[in-house]
């Protein structure tokens, strides 16, 4: 009999539950998750103000039309 996955998953998280370190750990991934989001967002902005963001919008009528 071996160990699968889940069952390792759930012997972390109660281990985790235990040790009442569960909150910290939510806390600071999303801590962690917020700051990747204002980081992407201000990334985008800076490339929206230096003009590399910025699509040319083309025509979809052809000239024969």
């Amino acid at each position: 009999m071996s160990i699968g996955l889940g069952q390792i998953i759930v012997i972390v998280l109660l281990f985790l539950v235990l040790f009442g370190n569960l909150p910290n750990i939510f806390r600071d991934l999303a801590r962690g998750i917020s700051y990747l989001r204002k980081a992407f967002k201000d990334s985008d902005k800076n490339k929206i103000e230096q003009g590399e963001g910025l699509e040319k919008k083309t025509s979809t009528k052809r000239k024969g039309d």
